[in-house]
């Protein structure tokens, strides 16, 4: 169905916009990251912590939204704004870590892809074999899906495989047989971290909806049609549905890894963790439970692989247009799907990193990336604070008081976590 030109009035047009950008988010957002560190901490701490995905999944809602306003006000993508409104070197930093960091989640998707297809149909007894395979073959099928479809039909997918993912892990979480009452409690009742919890922290918050690919939003946004002013009551509805799948995606992941590792001091870093959930949810809750995890695993591995593969490549070429300092009406065909900028580095982004497939734990190197990532997202921060306060850039659309100090709050946690994640603070 083609996009309305104007924003919804209809119920039939909300529904309709659902499908849109913001479950691509929602799709994409849901990673390797997400599925390592919800495993790993529901394995350590139980249900304990199931609040820091709510707090990740509404730190990353105002970042969204943050992003969104600025384009749909200003008419430019937030790696415009940085380059043209903060300072020119902010592009060419950030090109560099854009290429390291997709060389390094391009590994762990790719990775995780290998688990996914090994759960649901292994190609041979030897998961060393088989999951290297698999991660190839998955990140073949989805360069092909990008680099040759149309934004139409990525869209139709993406909704297809995020509702499959969606409703799988939930009815497995359902099936593990928690309490409610201490899954409320554990979601919404904070508690003092834990000894040495804080790099599985800051890899849960940084995790849940995206922390790069957040940037990609933008981008999707343009592509649907809805970077205008006028759009910006749908996209914070879209928003909304977004992280609130994403939440609760994250906190049912965590509740099964409770429900059937906990109490687990050691667990993560074997290649086989994910494997292993599935294995024990076959005999919690029989054969259906482990069917319904592979499943669902899968699709989430496999839409992350393509969001990201759809996504960053916009991130490079915009960036590398503005480094070089192309005229504004010449970027366009930079970031156009077809321009070899764009599929340049799609390739880049899905081939180069399988070397990763042949390291020995690749899931410590997923959480690694997902730690990784988390640093960026207190720099997306304090840039939004600073770019939408501004009425002379933002008009009435600045942020007041409120979304100041909440985006500032956002700033100053994954500033600790992080700091605490290297060792700067006790």
């Amino acid at each position: 169905m083609p996009e309305p030109a104007r924003p919804p009035s209809r119920p039939t047009e909300w529904l309709t916009m659902i499908v849109g950008p913001g479950l691509i988010m929602a799709a994409t957002g849901v990673g390797a990251g997400d599925f390592i560190a919800a495993t790993v901490g529901g394995a350590k701490f139980g249900l304990a912590l199931l609040w820091i995905l709510v707090v990740g999944a509404v730190v990353k809602f105002l970042m969204t939204e943050g992003l969104a306003r600025w384009q749909q006000t200003t008419g430019t993508t937030l790696v415009e704004g940085w380059c043209e409104r903060l300072h020119p070197s902010i592009g060419w930093a950030f090109l560099v870590f854009l290429v390291g960091w997709s060389f390094i989640v391009g590994g762990g998707l790719a990775s995780a892809c290998g688990m996914a297809g090994h759960t649901l149909a292994p190609l041979s007894d030897d998961p060393a074999t088989s999951i290297p395979a698999w991660g190839v073959i998955h990140m073949i099928v989805a360069a092909a899906l990008v680099g040759f479809g149309r934004y139409a039909v990525f869209e139709k997918v993406m909704a297809g495989l995020a509702g499959l993912m969606f409703v799988c892990v939930v009815t497995g979480a359902i099936l593990t047989g928690p309490a409610l009452v201490d899954v409320v409690r554990g979601a919404f009742i904070p508690c003092a971290l834990p000894k040495d919890s804080t790099p599985d922290v800051l890899a849960a918050i940084g995790g849940v909806g995206g922390s790069v690919t957040i940037l990609s939003y933008g981008y999707w946004l343009r592509e649907a049609g809805r970077d205008r002013e006028t759009w910006r009551r749908a996209t914070r509805i879209d928003l909304v549905v977004c992280y609130a799948m994403t939440g609760l995606f994250g906190i049912c992941m965590m509740v099964m890894a409770a429900q059937v590792f906990y109490p687990a001091a050691n667990f993560g870093g074997r290649t086989d963790v994910l494997v292993r959930l599935a294995d024990a949810l076959r005999t919690e809750v029989g054969p259906v439970g482990y069917w319904i995890f592979a499943i669902g695993f899968w699709g989430g591995m496999f839409s992350s692989v393509i969001g990201v593969l759809a996504g960053v490549p916009y991130l490079f070429a915009d960036t590398v247009s503005l480094v070089r300092r192309v005229p504004a009406e010449r970027r366009a065909a930079y970031t156009d799907t077809r321009s070899w900028w764009y599929r340049g580095f799609l390739v880049y982004v899905a081939m180069f990193p399988l070397v990763w497939l042949f390291k020995d734990k690749p899931v410590g190197m997923m959480r690694t990336y997902a730690i990784v990532s988390s640093f960026v997202t207190p720099f997306i921060g304090a840039t939004l604070l600073v770019m939408n306060r501004r009425r002379d850039w933002m008009g009435d659309a600045r942020y007041g008081p409120w979304m100041q100090a909440a985006m500032a709050a956002c700033v100053l946690l994954f500033g600790y976590l992080c700091l605490k994640t290297l060792g700067v603070i006790g």
